[in-house]
Parts: structure tokens; C-alpha cells; sequence
């Protein structure tokens, strides 16, 4: 999959506002200058449980798309 696939994969699960990413599946929120913490997801929800780093994955994702991969 391209970065692009891959960015648009990343905003099917999460939404980015104002410094803050939720889950579109559970409404859990981050900060982002809580990135070095694991996501946590709401109890009883679809990725309960599942860790996460969305911030990571996105810094990820639009470098790489910076870089033109």
C-alpha cells in the first residue's frame, strides 16, 4: 500500500482536531503531547484493549509522504 492508501487507512479509524485524536470507533481522545503514552480505548468498544500509538503512525505516514513513497 502506498502512503497515501496508508493516510487515508489512518483517517477511517481516527480523527485529528485541535491537537487532540479520537477514535471514530469509541470517542477515546489523546492529546498530542500525550503521544509517548499508549492509546487507550474506551472499555467495552471495538479495539478495547488493542494498543495503539496514532500519533506515531501518523508522523509516520506524512513523512513518508513527504519523502514521496
Amino acid at each position: 500500500m502506498s502512503a497515501n492508501e496508508d493516510l487515508i487507512t489512518w483517517n477511517t479509524r481516527w480523527r485529528l482536531s485541535k491537537g487532540i485524536v479520537s477514535c471514530k470507533t469509541c470517542g477515546a481522545e489523546q492529546r498530542e503531547i500525550d503521544r509517548e503514552v499508549m492509546f487507550e480505548h474506551q472499555a467495552g468498544r471495538g479495539y478495547a484493549g488493542q494498543g495503539a500509538r496514532p500519533w506515531d503512525d501518523l508522523y509516520r505516514l506524512t513523512t513518508e509522504l513527504k519523502a514521496g513513497h
